[in-house]
């Protein structure tokens, strides 16, 4: 089946597969940003959305999804939007697998025990497809998620190989409509990624 998107000429979903479109913030949907309506025209039965995610994904937001990836009976997740969507859709990958995953590769944890890609255990992750609506984080190109520890206030950070999305579609459409507050805040988080590089 193939859905037409604005600034997405044609989008094939494998025949047999099913998906959980995981948009940024409820923000780009009040906006009008994320319209989902061209998927209307295709029969997509088993696609569903899922949306509760926070500009600072917390293990909670992963825990809903991975309730909704397994009630919805998904095998692989499209994540659209920025750091966040990224972040929360892999979470949810690995989570939905590995129910002990976010603890088992938090980045001590990796540091510990897995000194080397070679050393992480296969574990066959859901393939992640990412379109990337900012230009700042790069999470689109990662092993890692940034997951907020909302009880103890701490972000966590979580890496294994697989988290590294099978698919990265880099249509500079997609940023457009974003709010130019966040247009300018993804911005300096490009400029500072790449000072740090410089410098480091």
């Amino acid at each position: 089946a193939e859905a037409r998107s604005s600034g997405i000429a044609t989008l094939w979903l494998e025949p047999g597969s099913t998906y959980a479109f995981i948009p940024a913030l409820k923000l780009y949907e009040s906006a009008g940003f994320v319209v989902f309506g061209p998927f209307a025209d295709y029969r997509l039965d088993p696609f569903s959305v899922f949306s509760e995610v926070a500009s600072n994904p917390s293990m909670a937001d992963v825990a809903q999804g991975v309730a909704a990836f397994k009630a919805g009976k998904h095998d692989s997740l499209i994540a659209l939007g920025g750091g966040s969507a990224m972040d929360a859709a892999k979470g949810i990958s690995l989570a939905a697998i590995d129910g002990q995953g976010l603890q088992r590769f938090e980045w001590s944890q990796v540091i510990a025990h897995y000194p080397t890609l070679t050393d992480f255990p296969r574990l066959g992750l859901p393939p992640l497809i990412a379109l990337p609506t900012t230009a700042g984080t790069g999470s689109e190109l990662g092993r890692e998620a940034v997951l907020t520890q909302s009880e103890e206030n701490v972000k966590r950070v979580i890496s294994h190989p697989e988290l590294l999305p099978a698919t990265v579609i880099l249509d500079p459409v997609l940023t457009r409509g974003l709010p130019p507050t966040l247009t300018a805040a993804t911005g300096m988080d490009a400029l500072t990624h790449h000072i740090e590089a410089f410098c480091s």
